[in-house]
């Protein structure tokens, strides 16, 4: 997840719940996502325009971080060495679907 700091906007120091849902529908809130609509140039700071909570397939936080690097890396042999084969499996090893 890609946030920038806008100026202005300040959501001070908390936690967001770890468990979010109602009528029995329940759902680990494992990324928080922010979607601004106004072009960055043009934002000054101001109202949020939307927030969003996703549960990943892969619970652990080290693991999902570990994952986000493994797969920067291998982005960029992609693009440096397109020839290059290049996967990442551990995605099915650690998924909870």
């Amino acid at each position: 997840m890609l946030l920038r700091y806008r100026p202005g906007m300040t959501y001070g120091d908390h936690l967001d719940d770890p468990i979010m849902g109602t009528d029995g529908v329940m759902y680990r809130s494992d990324v928080a996502v922010t979607v601004f609509l106004d072009a960055p140039e043009e934002y000054d700071g101001g109202e949020l325009a939307a927030v969003a909570w996703v549960q990943s397939p892969v619970r652990d936080a080290a693991r999902r971080e570990l994952l986000y690097g493994l797969n920067a890396a291998r982005e960029k042999l992609l693009h440096d060495a397109p020839e290059a084969e290049a996967s990442l499996n551990l995605i099915r090893m650690w998924s909870d679907i």
